[in-house]
């Protein structure tokens, strides 16, 4: 499976890098990934053609990123693709969907499992 995901954005000497979660390579080891990047001059259509599904990964969030976020959800879900939201992807697709949102306490900067084919990882 082809699956899409996003990037955070980190800053280090003044310069803007894209950045994934180690995690995600042994999450997801045996499918073929894509790493979103957080650019606006890229072909939203044609990624959600190629792609079989857009993960919106967690961490900070940005205008940039949840820009290009925002295009490639809405193109894969025109496509009946599935797109899937961690932490900060899940309250943009909450956002995004009309849904709300609650605060919950100590929440930033822990771990969360992730339940993936009935396992936790």
């Amino acid at each position: 499976m082809k699956i899409g995901l996003s990037q955070r954005i980190l800053y280090h000497k003044g310069r803007a890098y894209d950045a994934i979660e180690h995690g995600w390579y042994s999450y997801l080891r045996g499918h073929t990934l894509f790493y979103l990047p957080n650019s606006l001059s890229q072909d939203f259509s044609l990624i959600a053609d190629n792609l079989d599904s857009f993960i919106i990964t967690g961490g900070d969030d940005s205008t940039l990123r949840r820009t290009v976020e925002t295009k490639l959800a809405t193109a894969m879900m025109q496509r009946n693709k599935p797109v899937v939201g961690i932490c900060h992807g899940a309250f943009l697709l909450t956002d995004l969907l009309g849904g709300t949102i609650e605060d919950v306490d100590a929440h930033s900067n822990t771990e969360h499992p992730i339940l993936y084919f009935g396992e936790v990882r």
